[in-house]
C-alpha cells in the first residue's frame, strides 16, 4: 500500500508539471476566455466572488462587477466604472502562466510573502490557483468554463484613456 501511495503522489506531481507545459504549449498565441470564482479568507473573514478573463500571450483584460484590468504588454490600466478612476502603471509583460508569482502582484499582493499553487486538470487544463500569505489570508481561484481560440488583436487588451471625459480620475503611473 505505501508503494502505491507513493506511485500516486509521484504521477499527480509529474502530471502537474506536465499539465501546466502541456497547457502553456496548447494555447500559446491564441485566445483563453475563462470564467473564474474566487475566494478569500482573511481574518476569520470569507470574501467571495467572480469575473472574466481574456488571455493572450501575457496580454489579458479582466473584469468583475467593480472593475477592470487591461493589460497590452507596456501598460496595466485599473478601471472603476462606478469610482469613474482609472490608473496606469508600466507592465513589464510577465506571463503569470509562466511565473506565478506575477498573480499575487496583479491581486495586489506581495509576491516575496505568497505562495503560489496553480492547479491543472486531468486533461492538462488549467483548472485555478492557490495563494496563501504569510500572514494566513488564502485565495482559491477557480476555472468555472475556458475556452481557446485564435489570435487576438492587440487592440483587445488596451484601454484608450484619452476617450473618458473630465469627470474621470485618471491616475498615470508611467
Amino acid at each position: 500500500m505505501p508503494v502505491l501511495a507513493f506511485a500516486l503522489m509521484t504521477f499527480s506531481a509529474s502530471a502537474q508539471e506536465d499539465g501546466g507545459s502541456q497547457f502553456r504549449r496548447r494555447i500559446e498565441g491564441k485566445r483563453v476566455d475563462m470564467t473564474l470564482a474566487w475566494s478569500a479568507k482573511v481574518s476569520g473573514k470569507t470574501y467571495a466572488g467572480d469575473g472574466r478573463l481574456s488571455w493572450n500571450d501575457g496580454r489579458f483584460v479582466f473584469s468583475n462587477d467593480e472593475v477592470q484590468i487591461y493589460n497590452d504588454g507596456r501598460s496595466l490600466t485599473s478601471v472603476s466604472q462606478a469610482g469613474r478612476e482609472v490608473v496606469v502603471q508600466p507592465s513589464d509583460n510577465t506571463d503569470f502562466l509562466s511565473e506565478p508569482a506575477v498573480l499575487a502582484s496583479l491581486l495586489g499582493l506581495d509576491p516575496a510573502k505568497a505562495g503560489i499553487v496553480m492547479r491543472y486538470s486531468g486533461n492538462g487544463d488549467l483548472s485555478g490557483a492557490d495563494i496563501t500569505l504569510k500572514n494566513g489570508t488564502s485565495v482559491s481561484v477557480n476555472v468555472v468554463s475556458m475556452t481557446v481560440g485564435g489570435p487576438s488583436d492587440d487592440g483587445d487588451f488596451a484601454f484608450d484613456v484619452d476617450s473618458l471625459d473630465s469627470s474621470w480620475v485618471v491616475t498615470d503611473l508611467r
